[in-house]
């Protein structure tokens, strides 16, 4: 193993680490099954609670700390809603703890939030 394990989230809505939006997501199928591809709805939240209209772009990446590698997939976003995103291609190829980071991106700034995902049986 080349890192440590992150402790898995209790929950799936967080906010950005700079503090302007709320990021909250959802898989489908749910639960995430394992070593499938699996697709996650991506809603990008304001300070008034409603859609971050002005949130135009989400990057994506998921990693496996513990492990060192990310996933065998790449993930394809599509924004189908103000602040509202669809990812397809996601997939958990092992069992354990996913680091999957989140950047919301407007014309004037770009946050992150990590979510720490645990994933699947085998």
């Amino acid at each position: 193993m080349s890192g440590t394990t992150p402790e898995p989230d209790s929950g799936r809505e967080k906010q950005t680490t700079q503090g302007t939006w709320r990021v909250r997501y959802a898989p489908n199928p749910d639960p995430i099954p394992f070593n499938q591809v699996f697709t996650m709805t991506v809603d990008v939240l304001g300070s008034s609670g409603g859609a971050a209209a002005e949130v135009t772009e989400l990057g994506i990446a998921a990693t496996m700390p513990s492990h060192g590698h990310g996933m065998e997939t790449t993930p394809v976003v599509t924004r189908t809603g103000d602040g509202v995103f669809r990812v397809d291609g996601m997939q958990f190829h092992m069992s354990g703890v996913w680091e999957v980071k989140l950047d919301p991106r407007s014309a004037a700034t770009t946050e992150n939030t990590v979510f720490n995902i645990e994933c699947c049986g085998e």
